[in-house]
């Protein structure tokens, strides 16, 4: 995610801050959210909680640097078990967003697993360096959609979009 792109002094990384801080301001208030960035190792940034401080979620996202390698299984893991610990809600969705390869051998169980919770996974691969069927797989299994970006400038609307499913009313 440090390259930059295609001719603007931006990195992937930072587009990507960008693009994720735009999404949670367009969250209501009343919609949970928690952040897990990851590279060989998953770390909660912000945990499961409501979008009623916009700015505090934003300001950590926009501080996220990129530290090289992808590990998606257990980033993935990391945010299935903070949306467990949710009061019942109607929607419990994931969204992923990477730009590496990740060699998960145990990915199958994990989305059965999702799948088994109704949780569905969005998944969002940027550039041309993913494992795209991984990313396909993992979205279908869990009843979402995959997105191949190929031209950073794109995800902010990517994104945005991703998220809209969570401003419908979220509890029963």
């Amino acid at each position: 995610m440090n390259r930059p792109v295609g001719g603007a002094r931006a990195t992937q990384q930072e587009v990507a801050n960008e693009a994720a801080a735009l999404a949670v301001e367009s969250l209501q208030a009343e919609t949970y959210i928690g952040v897990v960035a990851f590279d060989h190792i998953p770390v909660t940034l912000v945990p499961m909680r409501l979008n009623d401080d916009p700015e505090e979620v934003v300001r950590v996202i926009r501080g996220i640097t990129a530290s090289g390698g992808t590990r998606i299984e257990p980033a993935l893991r990391m945010a299935h078990a903070m949306i467990q610990d949710l009061p019942e809600v109607q929607h419990k969705h994931i969204v992923l967003l990477t730009d590496g390869i990740s060699h998960d051998p145990t990915i199958e169980s994990f989305i059965e697993l999702a799948r088994r919770d109704e949780v569905k996974i969005t998944t969002i691969g940027v550039g041309d360096e993913i494992d795209r069927e991984q990313l396909q797989t993992i979205a279908e299994g869990t009843g979402s959609v995959f997105h191949h970006v190929r031209n950073p400038r794109t995800l902010p609307r990517v994104l945005i979009d991703s998220v809209q499913e969570f401003n419908k009313p979220l509890i029963k």
